[in-house]
């Protein structure tokens, strides 16, 4: 593995996107699993969170939404049945449980969708991990929580081990105050988690070491 390299002479290898991202200030590039959205005076990284928008989630949504779509439907159907002695215009006719049931709980789940919606996709989206270097607050954060002073940052070192199937697995860490460590992230691909420690240390100024 190489040793000892510092930012000043950053590696990026063949076909690397290091260059896109750290070219672009003030506009979002992807690096690896990241987007990066680096300015002059700061460096935010945005890593989403695989398990967050998925099928799963997306087809519990559309099924959802079918449902109470045909309750609607069923709803309005059954004002057939309800007496005639009740306005047209009335919300009871619709609404009320006594007399259309159907068109309550279609009001109920309308209301039930209304509120689970907005809350699965506000959880999704924080789920989702973001680490931001700034240097004005003199500060790395790890969602919007301070981590430690970005001062006492030392070196970005990666680790090269293997997995129980004895694949290369590459840990991208920040040491900081005196030799503890913040794992960023771990991946398969060298290219990737160099690029990223190479984005690191170009904006930090802080050495990158092999391990």
């Amino acid at each position: 593995m190489r040793k000892g390299l510092r930012a000043g002479s950053a590696l990026m290898l063949p076909g690397s996107d290091e260059q896109e991202a750290t070219a672009l200030f003030g506009r979002p590039a992807h690096l690896g699993p990241f987007t990066v959205d680096r300015t002059p005076d700061r460096l935010t990284l945005r890593q989403d969170d695989q398990g967050g928008f998925d099928l799963k989630g997306c087809l519990l949504l559309a099924f959802t939404m079918l449902f109470v779509t045909i309750l609607g439907v069923m709803s309005v159907v059954h004002t057939a049945d309800v007496d005639e002695r009740i306005a047209t215009d009335d919300p009871a006719r619709l609404f009320a449980p006594s007399l259309n049931h159907v068109g309550f709980l279609w009001l109920v789940a309308l209301g039930l969708l209304c509120i689970v919606v907005p809350w699965y996709v506000r959880n999704a989206y924080r789920s989702a991990h973001t680490y931001t270097f700034d240097p004005l607050k003199d500060a790395f954060l790890h969602n919007d929580r301070k981590q430690f002073a970005l001062h006492r940052l030392e070196y970005v070192r990666i680790r090269e081990t293997r997995d129980p199937d004895a694949a290369y697995l590459y840990l991208l860490e920040l040491v900081h105050t005196d030799g503890y460590d913040f794992p960023l992230f771990n991946g398969y691909d060298e290219r990737a988690v160099l690029n990223l420690a190479n984005e690191i240390t170009s904006f930090t100024g802080v050495p990158l070491q092999f391990k």
